[in-house]
């Protein structure tokens, strides 16, 4: 038997039991990309697409011959935000949660990908380069667009390469991903940073640990989530300490996005074969899609209120 037809039978057995996971909110939709052919500049097309949890109504909604990548969902579930080259150079772009209704957020001769919704759905941050997103080498920073004029600001300009922002819980602070500029990801580390304070910026992590993604779930805690770790106390240790939450089961998972259900976090993931759940509390993970391997970049719907604390 394949790796893929063991996974998904795995993941078809524990389908029963983690259908109450979600059974309150059948309609608990996630948005990713979806492209059908590697990474190649010049055959790349990629669409943004919604679906269940359960695996039902996988839906194109950018539908465009363009590159369509990173979506994320707006506070209030109505809209998404995404980049795409459709004008030439990347640009974040905004649609409805049904893909209509689909403007340019802001404009500049830059590339701007990765877009994150500010909490009060004001602001998108998001990471601006020369370079195309699929050049791993460059030098790119953390801007801010203002949705009221479209004006872009920049809040890391610095020779490090500055990527995968998001916002804390009230707002008022990031956390992003630092390297050197022409360095390998696998020494990165944690930076945060009070967005009215440029001087308020503070190396979170010392080790050059290789990290991604990171996100706020209470006011001094980030979950790292290709480490399956948490960073506790940032305001008042001098070296952030970690303490393990989870094992993300499926090692080849690159993307990841966390989400709440029941207070609980749940982790989305992708890799070989397709978009996986991951359920911290009960250890449960089931494969939602595979109809597209090279699925990935994925975004929850936003459905409950995001707890501020992780259950020990």
């Amino acid at each position: 038997m394949s790796r893929l037809c063991f996974l998904m039978a795995i993941g078809s057995l524990l389908w029963a039991s983690v259908n109450f996971a979600y059974a309150q909110d059948p309609e608990q939709m996630i948005a990713f990309a979806s492209r059908e052919s590697d990474l190649n500049e010049d055959t790349l097309i990629s669409d943004i697409f919604t679906i269940q949890l359960n695996g039902q109504n996988r839906r194109n909604l950018s539908n465009h011959p363009a590159n369509d990548i990173d979506p994320d969902w707006s506070p209030d579930g109505k809209r998404i935000a995404f980049s795409s080259n459709r004008d030439g150079d990347y640009d974040i772009w905004i649609m409805d949660a049904d893909g209509s209704n689909i403007v340019k957020a802001a404009d500049s001769d830059r590339n701007e990908f990765y877009p994150r919704w500010s909490p009060d759905g004001t602001q998108i941050l998001c990471r601006q380069a020369d370079s195309n997103p699929w050049d791993y080498v460059f030098d790119g920073e953390i801007c801010l667009i203002s949705l009221a004029d479209g004006s872009i600001v920049t809040l890391t300009n610095e020779l490090s390469d500055d990527y995968d922002g998001a916002w804390s819980l009230d707002g008022r602070q990031i956390v992003f991903v630092s390297k050197d500029a022409g360095a390998s990801h696998q020494t990165s580390d944690i930076f945060t940073l009070t967005i009215d304070d440029p001087k308020s910026l503070k190396r979170v992590t010392h080790n050059n640990g290789g990290y991604h993604g990171p996100f706020y779930i209470s006011e001094n805690g980030i979950y790292v989530p290709n480490s399956g770790k948490v960073v506790l106390n940032i305001e008042t240790l001098e070296r952030a300490e970690f303490r393990e939450v989870d094992t993300i089961l499926n090692p080849f998972s690159v993307n990841h996005a966390i989400g709440f259900e029941a207070e609980v976090p749940v982790v989305l993931s992708d890799g070989l074969d397709g978009i996986w759940y991951h359920n911290r509390a009960s250890g449960v993970q089931f494969l939602i899609d595979n109809t597209n391997v090279l699925d990935d970049s994925m975004s929850w719907r936003p459905t409950v209120e995001v707890s501020a604390e992780l259950n020990d």
